[in-house]
């Protein structure tokens, strides 16, 4: 999903590392929340109401942990991807970084939601050794 407030910050720790703040706003946080919980709606059964048919607010409140739980995840990897995809263009990145931020988050009731990555990059791909002439600096 396409994140419309997503904000980073930039911090190279050392050469061959970078560290980036990331946070998204109220916008895509209830965006996520909400395809969540309309995707739950097709699947669950609520007391009452026909599987499929139960009003998307009682579906939340009926299955408020899962939904958290399933937002939070869905926004985590499309912070994530968003982020790879910035670092990716670049620099050459080696592996995958591992994702910090709250697990226990309330995604419903959050005006912000902020992750931390650090990627491991490859130090010859690095902007500041292009800047400073590259093959320079290069091992024998």
């Amino acid at each position: 999903m396409l994140l419309t407030s997503l904000q980073t910050e930039v911090a190279r720790t050392h050469l061959g590392r970078i560290e980036l703040a990331c946070s998204v706003g109220v916008a895509d946080i209830r965006a996520h929340v909400m395809q969540v919980v309309k995707e739950l709606a097709k699947d669950v059964e609520v007391p009452g109401f026909r599987k499929g048919k139960a009003p998307l607010k009682r579906v939340q409140a009926f299955y408020i942990k899962e939904m958290r739980a399933r937002a939070l995840a869905r926004l985590v990897d499309s912070i994530q991807e968003s982020a790879g995809e910035q670092v990716g263009k670049k620099y050459r990145v080696l592996g995958s970084p591992k994702p910090e931020y709250d697990k226990d988050a309330r995604l419903d009731e959050l005006a912000s939601f902020e992750v931390h990555l650090a990627y491991d990059i490859d130090p010859m791909s690095d902007d500041l050794l292009l800047k400073a002439g590259g093959a320079a600096f290069l091992p024998h």
